[in-house]
């Protein structure tokens, strides 16, 4: 045995962990379902102006005041993703009340939220349908909805226009001489005045 081991005690058995693994799963569905109607309710009380009835000139700061550990920045993150939950809801894709009606998960959550801000609640209520089916049965998560946004958001391919081919024919071959290029040398002329010889002239007395 390890100090490793010694320090965290005996290593689960199979038969341990099965229950254990159970009752946090029961745990983090209720966590789950409850964070869901908390960020629906959190979406309400925005909506409403519940900050501006309360004195408080932004809701981030209403948030912080109002629920103890939750940041303003948090409080903004989660009010998102209760308007897709309320978005869902109205078009009767869950129920927030029904116990047997699969939620969207944390991660599908965010990342419809993000769908519904870029590109508005038609095109996430499609994006979460064609998500839902590609997991039947079983909660929307992130992978599935990239692979929906894939399918439903991706650029349709263009068709590029061939390249055009151009057949070059050949060229007759032609005799070049080699030629020697002397560099022509350069000649300086001087130039030399003649003064003119004086005119004899014989005068005759």
């Amino acid at each position: 045995m390890t100090d490793h081991q010694e320090v965290l005690g005996p290593r689960l058995t199979k038969g341990e962990a099965r229950p254990l693994e159970t009752q946090a799963k029961r745990h983090y569905r209720a966590a789950g379902r409850n964070l869901a109607r908390f960020a629906a309710d959190l979406r309400r009380l925005q909506d409403g102006e519940a900050h501006l009835t309360r004195g408080f000139s932004s809701f981030g700061a209403y948030a912080e005041h109002t629920f103890d550990g939750l940041s303003a920045a948090n409080a903004k993150k989660i009010s998102i993703q209760g308007a897709v939950l309320l978005a869902l809801e109205d078009h009767g894709r869950i129920s927030l009340d029904e116990q047997t009606s699969q939620l969207p998960g944390a991660t599908g959550l965010r990342a419809l939220a993000v769908v519904m801000s870029q590109h508005g609640e038609e095109t996430m209520l499609a994006i979460y349908d064609k998500a839902s089916q590609l997991r039947p049965g079983r909660a929307v998560v992130d992978s599935t909805v990239n692979l929906a946004v894939h399918g439903l958001l991706a650029p349709a391919p263009t068709l590029d226009t061939p390249p055009r081919i151009t057949t070059r024919h050949p060229q007759p071959a032609t005799s070049r001489s080699t030629s020697t290029t002397r560099s022509p040398t350069r000649t300086t002329t001087t130039i030399r005045s003649k003064t003119p010889k004086p005119s004899t002239s014989c005068t005759t007395a």
